[in-house]
């Protein structure tokens, strides 16, 4: 399959006007809002739900550098064992800013500190 076929079928994002891929869901090929990082290395990824992808994945421990609404203040969310362990993140609010655009594009996730800074 072409890479425009899989780009068209959601299962990557092409850089604009180009064949060459940009994101290979769930990972991202240039800087995101998130940066995971496993015990062998790190990934960038465009949202929060991607970052959970990747360390589903990989099937691994992940820590999951980003910030809240993304904006100034950062926040670090862990993976531990499969499931999201928040690390300092305990009262975080999760909100698709985004819309969905098919089941294999899924919308970007955001965090944010509490519900009054998701009506910004």
């Amino acid at each position: 399959m072409s890479p425009v076929r899989y780009d068209a079928a959601h299962a990557l994002l092409l850089h604009p006007g180009t064949s060459r891929p940009w994101v290979v869901h769930p990972f991202a090929l240039s800087p995101g809002s998130c940066w995971v990082q496993t015990n062998d290395t790190g990934y960038w990824a465009n949202c929060l739900y991607c970052a959970c992808g990747i360390a589903a994945a990989l099937e691994c421990d992940a820590t999951i550098h980003t910030r809240y609404g993304g904006e100034a203040q950062p926040v670090v969310y862990q993976v531990r064992n499969g499931l999201p362990a928040a690390a300092g993140a305990a009262h975080t609010q999760v909100k698709a800013v985004l819309p969905r655009r098919s089941a294999a594009a899924p919308s970007t996730v955001l965090l944010f500190g509490n519900s009054i800074l998701i009506g910004r």
